[in-house]
């Protein structure tokens, strides 16, 4: 297992959870401003700190679970099947073996277009084609390798059940 997924995952990660946090602090900021129009300046100031605390708090820690996951996020191609390692605080191993693999998905949804990643995903014999994740996910990944990769599992996977 010696590949990773692309560093621009990092940001990706990190922003999309820290998506809700903007919500979180447009809602604050506004109550905020509701407060100091209303004549409360202190309650708004309060809520103008919180807002900026909880912004830089949750853009931290984001990152920090972005570069945690990104760090421990390996997957390979061995003879056996297709491998992945992953996790922060639940290391987990997958193993998915050539002859169940039924098809192998690219995605590409608008926020990861625009880090310029795509997200593979492999169903497997057995497998609900109604899963939200697939069993080989790969979430950041450069849409070349993408591709690539793609490729060669479906090749393994026609080859293994020849």
């Amino acid at each position: 297992m010696d590949q990773q997924l692309n560093p621009r995952y990092i940001h990706y990660k990190a922003l999309s959870g820290a998506l809700s946090l903007i919500f979180i602090a447009i809602i604050l900021s506004v109550s905020s401003v509701a407060s100091l129009v209303g004549g409360a300046a202190s309650a708004g100031v309060v809520f103008l700190l919180i807002a900026f605390v909880a912004l830089v708090v949750g853009f931290g820690l984001s990152y920090l679970v972005a570069f945690l996951d990104y760090k421990n996020y390996r997957y390979g191609i061995t003879d056996e099947g297709f491998r992945k390692q992953y996790g922060i605080l639940n290391l987990r191993n997958t193993m998915i073996p050539y002859e169940k693999i039924q098809n192998v998905d690219i995605r590409r949804p608008l926020f990861m277009r625009l880090f310029g990643l795509s997200a593979l995903h492999i169903q497997t014999a057995g497998g609900s084609s109604f899963a939200t994740v697939s069993e080989g996910g790969l979430p950041g990944l450069d849409p070349q390798v993408a591709e690539t990769l793609q490729a060669d599992l479906i090749a393994r996977s026609k080859q293994a059940r020849a």
